[in-house]
């Protein structure tokens, strides 16, 4: 058996890769490196907006969020959304209501998809990005990699096109 072994790895060389390469690329797609801000919201849907706007009247006279849910026949696990960022909020109208919170705040109503809700904000975690200096390595044997790739890419075809000429395999390798 006879074969010609062409990985990027092999010849990957992530010292030849600059500085200013690496922080351009970091640059170019810092949101590689970002963590969204991330939320914990609990959404409790209303059969009508009349009932919604009731329960908030409510909770502005004092009564807790958990006193409306357990009104409603719900429990805190059936109003839970999770910790979610905004992109895990599929309904926009509800996405940003829940983003515009501050901790522990109940939302006005809101139009859901699903119905008028009341939403609570019990918890946020600030969005974060990766420093440059933490990824930068990662980044340079990624780039090492890409560029070994390419070469390669031109090897094969320059391998090829010597075994459609007539060379054997160990000629063209």
């Amino acid at each position: 058996v006879s074969y010609v072994k062409l990985e990027p790895s092999d010849i990957a060389d992530p010292s030849v890769i600059s500085d200013d390469d690496v922080r351009s690329y970091y640059e170019r797609n810092v949101g590689r490196y970002t963590t969204p801000e991330r939320r914990r919201v609990e959404q409790l849907v209303f059969a009508n907006e009349e009932a919604a706007g009731a329960a908030l009247e409510r909770i502005r006279g004092g009564a807790s969020f958990e006193e409306i849910v357990a009104a409603e026949g719900k429990t805190m696990s059936d109003v839970l959304l999770g910790t979610v960022d905004r992109a895990g909020i599929p309904d926009t109208a509800i996405a940003d209501a829940a983003f515009a919170l501050r901790t522990g705040e109940v939302s006005e109503v809101v139009p859901g998809l699903f119905g008028p809700v009341l939403l609570r904000v019990t918890e946020i975690q600030a969005e974060s990005v990766r420093p440059l200096e933490e990824v930068a390595e990662q980044i340079r044997e990624e780039l090492a990699v890409d560029e070994a790739t390419r070469i390669l890419t031109e090897v094969h075809d320059a391998y090829e096109d010597a075994r459609a000429a007539g060379e054997t395999m160990a000629e063209a390798g």
